[in-house]
C-alpha cells in the first residue's frame, strides 16, 4: 500500500463532444504506477499478484506503466483500498476516483439523455478537484493514520532514497514527497521513534534536537517539496538499518540499500578517514542510485565494483572507538570527543512534572525525568 501512496495515479478522462462541448460523450478512468524501465519486473509482480491490468513501456522504452482500465479490474481495487487505506492526500483522490466511477459505471440506464449528461458534467466537476488541483488536503484526512512497517517499506521504494552526501562522506536517507504531504512525514517521524528501538535516552535526544530525524521543507526549483532526512550515523548504523535488514525490497532499491549499509558501516567505525577507505566509497557512491540505471547518459562509462574492493571496505580498520557513555576515542591518538549533548541526568524529586511538560518521562515514572542540563533547576 505504502508503494501506491508514493507512486500511484487515479485519473479521469472526459471526453467531450468535437461538436459541442457541454455534451460528455464518455468517462475513461485509470488506475496507474509508472516506474522506471529497469523496475519493469516490480510492475509484472504487481499484475500477476493481483490478476488484472497490464504491464507496458512507454516514454521511447525509457518506462514502464501497470495500469487497470476495466470494471472487473476496478472493482478489485476499490475491495483493496477500502479495506487498507491510503495514508497521503491520494486518499482522497481515491474517495473521488471511486465516487465518480460508481456514479457513471451504475447508473440508471434509463436516465434521460440530458440527466445522463449532467451527470457525466457531474464527474467532471469531480475531476477538477482531485490531483494537483485539489484544495482541501489534509484538513480532511483522517485524523488516525496508523502506520506500518510494511506500508512504510512500500514507500521507500517509490519515494525513499539511499546516498551519500560526497562533501562529508556521510550517509543519509530521505523520503521526497509533495509539500502537503508533511503530516505524513511527521506521522513517519513518529512511528520511527516509537519502533526503532531507542532507550529512553535516546527517545529525549531524537524529540529534544533537530539534527537526527528531521522533517523540513526545502525548494527544488519551482517548487516546494517535504522531506524526512536520517543522517545521524549512529541512529542509522544502529537503529534505522537494523529495523530493514530482514525487510525485502523489489525495486532496484535493494541494491542501494546493500551498498548503503556497507558504507553505513565504514563511517561508523571511522574507517572512511582513512584516504583509500575514503577513496573507495565515494567511487561506489557514483554506481548508486540514478549513476545504476541502464538509461543513464550522465557518465562515459560505467563504475564497475568489484566483489574485493567491497571487501576491502568491509574490513577497513576502524578509527573510532565508541565508548559506552557516548564518547568517541580516536585510536591513532587516543584523543577523546566529548560533546555537551552528549551528557543526560537523571532526576529524582522533587520537580513537578507539570512546570516541565516537555521533558520525557523516563519508565512511566512521574518522580524521575531526564534532562540534558541542571541549569535553572
Amino acid at each position: 500500500m505504502g508503494f501506491s501512496d508514493g507512486e500511484s495515479n487515479f485519473s479521469l478522462n472526459i471526453i467531450y463532444s468535437e461538436l459541442d462541448q457541454t455534451q460528455v460523450k464518455r468517462v475513461k478512468f485509470e488506475f496507474r504506477i509508472a516506474l522506471h524501465i529497469d523496475d519493469i519486473s516490480t510492475l509484472e509482480f504487481i499484475k500477476d499478484r493481483l490478476q488484472i491490468g497490464n504491464v507496458r513501456k512507454f516514454n521511447a522504452d525509457a518506462m514502464a506503466v501497470f495500469s487497470v482500465t476495466d470494471s472487473t479490474g476496478f472493482y478489485k481495487l476499490f475491495s483493496i483500498f477500502d479495506k487498507f487505506n491510503l495514508k497521503s492526500t491520494k486518499y482522497l483522490d481515491y474517495l473521488d476516483f471511486r465516487e465518480a466511477f460508481i456514479l457513471y459505471h451504475e447508473r440508471d440506464k434509463n436516465l434521460s439523455k440530458e440527466d445522463k449528461n449532467k451527470l457525466k458534467m457531474k464527474i467532471g466537476e469531480i475531476k477538477k478537484g482531485m490531483n494537483t488541483k485539489r484544495t482541501l488536503l489534509n484538513e480532511v484526512m483522517p485524523n488516525k493514520i496508523n502506520i506500518t512497517k510494511s506500508w512504510l517499506l512500500g514507500l521507500m521504494e517509490g519515494e525513499g532514497s539511499f546516498f551519500i552526501s560526497r562533501s562529508r562522506i556521510e550517509p543519509v536517507f530521505s523520503l521526497q514527497m509533495h509539500s502537503n504531504q508533511t503530516f505524513l512525514l511527521e506521522k513517519i517521524k513518529d512511528f520511527l521513534i516509537d519502533n526503532l528501538g531507542f532507550d529512553s535516552y535516546s527517545i529525549f535526544k531524537l524529540k529534544r534536537y533537530s539534527n537526527s530525524i528531521t522533517v523540513t521543507l526545502d525548494n527544488k526549483g519551482d517548487k516546494v517539496v517535504a522531506v524526512l532526512r536520517i543522517s545521524n550515523i549512529n541512529v542509522i548504523n544502529n537503529y534505522f538499518l537494523p529495523y530493514l535488514s530482514a525487510s525485502e525490497f523489489f525495486t532496484k532499491k535493494r541494491k542501494d540499500f546493500e551498498d548503503f549499509k556497507l558504507i553505513s558501516s565504514a563511517v561508523y567505525k571511522g574507517s572512511h578517514k582513512v584516504e583509500e577507505i575514503k577513496e573507495l566509497i565515494l567511487k561506489l557512491s557514483y554506481s548508486m542510485n540514478n549513476y545504476r540505471l541502464t538509461t543513464n547518459l550522465s557518465k562515459k562509462e560505467v563504475v564497475v565494483f568489484t566483489v574485493e574492493e567491497r571487501e576491502i571496505i568491509k574490513n577497513a580498520t576502524a578509527t573510532i572507538e565508541r565508548l559506552k557513555d557516548g564518547r568517541l576515542r580516536e585510536i591513532p591518538t587516543g584523543k577523546i570527543e566529548i560533546k555537551s549533548s552528549q551528557s543526560l541526568y537523571e532526576v529524582i524529586k522533587p520537580i513537578d512534572c507539570r512546570e516541565f511538560p516537555e521533558l520525557v518521562v523516563r519508565s512511566n515514572n512521574p518522580e524521575v525525568l531526564i534532562l540534558d542540563t541542571l541549569k535553572d533547576t
